[in-house]
């Protein structure tokens, strides 16, 4: 068992939260536990509650999304190595959009969500970057949603846009009517 110290010396150690308040990260240091996975373990599945962001510690993950469109229904969307931070789509989105699974052992430093919503409150620079940010799992729902009557299958183009397109995409929030008068980079 890590102890307070040890697991802030961790958050501290991830991009996502390096530039926050140090109370901050001590606060969540105190909510945070170190999870094991075994090999072929689900972390999260889409469509179904997530209560953690998780910080992949040691060992790989994938991400996975399902589709008719796919060859088998299923491609692996993404691999996750040590540094990568998910399952945050329930708090950016509203609804779970991952499903992840153990592809070796791993650990995983796990956040709650509720102590995430709480900073949040309290913290407009993080609740800004969890809210705006778009997780390729995220993207792939949209455009297979988009693309679902469209007469080709578009299985491997659609994976391929989600992953490509991600990193450069920011969600924004508007209420009805907003869009027309909305200017957008």
């Amino acid at each position: 068992m890590a102890d307070i110290n040890q697991i802030l010396e961790l958050l501290r150690s991830f991009p996502f939260l390096a530039d926050q308040p140090e109370d901050l990260l001590v606060q969540l240091a105190g909510d945070a536990q170190l999870l094991r996975f075994s090999l072929g373990q689900a972390i999260s599945r889409a469509d179904q509650p997530q209560a953690q962001l998780f910080f992949l510690l040691q060992g790989t993950a994938r991400s996975v999304v399902m589709a008719q469109r796919l060859a088998r229904g299923v491609a692996t969307l993404q691999r996750l190595g040590p540094g990568a931070v998910f399952g945050w789509t329930a708090l950016s989105c509203g609804t779970n959009r991952e499903t992840l699974i153990a592809s070796t052992d791993l650990v995983a430093l796990a956040l709650p969500h509720a102590a995430l919503a709480g900073a949040m409150a309290r913290h407009p620079s993080l609740a800004q970057r969890v809210q705006t940010s778009v997780n390729p799992a995220e993207l792939f729902a949209l455009l297979d949603a988009h693309l679902r009557d469209y007469p080709r299958a578009l299985a491997k183009e659609v994976v391929q846009a989600a992953t490509a397109l991600a990193d450069g995409c920011r969600a924004a929030s508007l209420e009805p009517g907003q869009l027309a008068t909305t200017q957008f980079p």
